[in-house]
């Protein structure tokens, strides 16, 4: 795959210096694979740290609204290899389930798996922390998103802002965007938004989605939220 950045874009770049920025990655390492190539794209011209978590088994081992069945496929000793080629502290979990757990879901979902990727998002948050780099802005997504055109180059997150991903919708999701969870970025400033959240599922029984913790978050932890990025146009998700 060839990478192609407009005329615009490339004279931006040279007129700044090299950008540092911390990719976390969360989530199942699913379509990997392909997706990774075209992140690089994406990411080019950046100077990046990786920070990955991910769980042992490559797809979730329960349903979903998208997921009919669960798997019980283990990471490959290759996928393993990608992961450490990209991160050598990448961290490996696993997940478990009570039958009661598993009942308490939301289209399928059950709300400790999403607390499982939210608690996951934090490992990762905490280790950019703890890095001490200075970086321009954290990038936040999952291993199954297909970037494409993002801006990553160029892109400013003022201070108490975060710029989210989704798709756009009406009278159904806070925000009014579905799919918040799957990318954002945030300005290093604001870390602890994340990191410090201790009741990230104390509304559940009012949510609808499971992307709706992270679109609360951001309301009541950032004075904007900026939907930048549109599913089908700048990303999309390959399961």
């Amino acid at each position: 795959m060839r990478c192609y950045q407009s005329s615009d874009v490339k004279q931006n770049i040279t007129s700044l210096k090299m950008r540092r920025i911390a990719i976390v990655l969360v989530g199942h390492y699913r379509s990997f694979d392909q997706t990774l190539e075209r992140l690089m794209c994406e990411t080019s011209g950046l100077n990046i740290d990786w920070y990955l978590h991910t769980w042992n088994t490559s797809d979730a081992i329960t349903l979903s609204w998208h997921h009919a069945l669960p798997s019980d496929k283990l990471l490959t000793a290759s996928q393993k290899m990608t992961l450490e080629a990209l991160d050598p502290d990448y961290e490996i979990g696993s997940q478990s389930f009570t039958q009661a757990e598993l009942e308490d879901a939301v289209f399928r979902k059950p709300w400790k798996a999403v607390n499982y990727l939210f608690t996951a998002v934090q490992k990762c948050l905490q280790r950019v922390k703890e890095s001490g780099v200075e970086y321009d802005y954290i990038l936040v997504s999952r291993y199954d998103v297909q970037l494409n055109n993002m801006g990553l180059l160029t892109l400013q997150v003022p201070l108490n802002h975060i710029v989210v991903g989704g798709r756009a919708t009406q009278g159904f999701y806070n925000l009014n965007i579905a799919a918040s969870d799957v990318i954002f970025a945030l300005n290093p400033a604001n870390i602890d938004a994340f990191i410090e959240e201790k009741e990230f599922l104390r509304n559940k029984a009012n949510y609808h989605s499971s992307e709706e913790p992270y679109s609360q978050l951001y309301v009541d932890k950032f004075a904007k939220v900026v939907h930048q990025w549109h599913y089908d146009n700048h990303f999309t998700i390959i399961r």
